[in-house]
């Protein structure tokens, strides 16, 4: 585990997000937190292990009464895609603490099969409560960045990767096509710089529409295995 966080008040999930969810206790919200949790692990991380993002966001029994439903949702963020769960308990079968426990263990449960364990947590779930779970696979690298939900992707060796580590400074172009005279200015900056330099493709541009995925792809045949390219949305 890198980091457990209990986003509770509205500045803290807003510092957490990036910005303020329409819903603290709703199915996207559990996907933005699981999202963001994600990105701060592929950050975190001191290996090659695969980083992961779980979440819960969940209103249930409380020292006063709730008009609306007790429910909870637990989003499973890793690299192939996310899986939700939403769960919704049958109200005034149990107290907080009751309550408590068939989240904590739906967490749990949710948690052994993102490591890739398989879980024999009993949930308590009753005849009273429904439990719907849906596995969403994420979209392509392109598609995300070209959607603005991913905010850059790296090319390298021809994979593909979404907000995956940069090199320390980027040479950007449109490389339309790519010739020597941006190979001499990587290689110079390179020198100078003692670090590593990739290329920046934006996929926007303030003159012209954004790329199209058929475009980007044609581009980028044109790098060698060794080289780094930056897809970014940056104008």
């Amino acid at each position: 585990i890198l980091e457990a966080l209990v986003p509770y008040g509205r500045e803290s999930m807003i510092s957490f997000l990036g910005f303020e969810p329409e819903q603290s206790a709703s199915a996207q919200t559990a996907k933005d937190m699981a999202k963001a949790a994600y990105r701060k692990a592929k950050f975190q991380l001191e290996d090659d292990s695969p980083p992961v993002g779980l979440s819960c966001a969940a209103t249930i029994a409380t020292d006063r009464p709730k008009r609306g439903e007790h429910r909870a949702y637990v989003s499973a963020w890793d690299q192939q895609g996310d899986t939700l769960y939403s769960l919704n308990l049958h109200k005034g079968l149990r107290d907080r603490a009751g309550e408590e426990e068939v989240v904590s263990r739906l967490l749990v449960h949710a948690l052994m099969l993102l490591s890739g364990q398989e879980s024999d947590v009993d949930l308590g779930i009753t005849p009273g409560d429904t439990l719907e779970i849906e596995r969403t696979e994420h979209p392509s690298p392109l598609i995300q960045l070209l959607s603005g939900e991913a905010q850059w992707v790296v090319a390298r060796g021809g994979q593909l990767e979404v907000e995956g580590e940069a090199p320390a400074a980027l040479l950007p172009g449109s490389f339309s096509p790519v010739h020597q005279g941006h190979r001499g200015l990587v290689a110079a900056a390179q020198l100078r710089l003692g670090a590593s330099v990739g290329f920046e493709l934006s996929v926007t541009n303030v003159d012209k529409p954004p790329l199209e995925e058929a475009e980007i792809r044609k581009r980028l045949t044109q790098f060698s295995a060794d080289e780094t390219i930056v897809l970014t949305r940056a104008e």
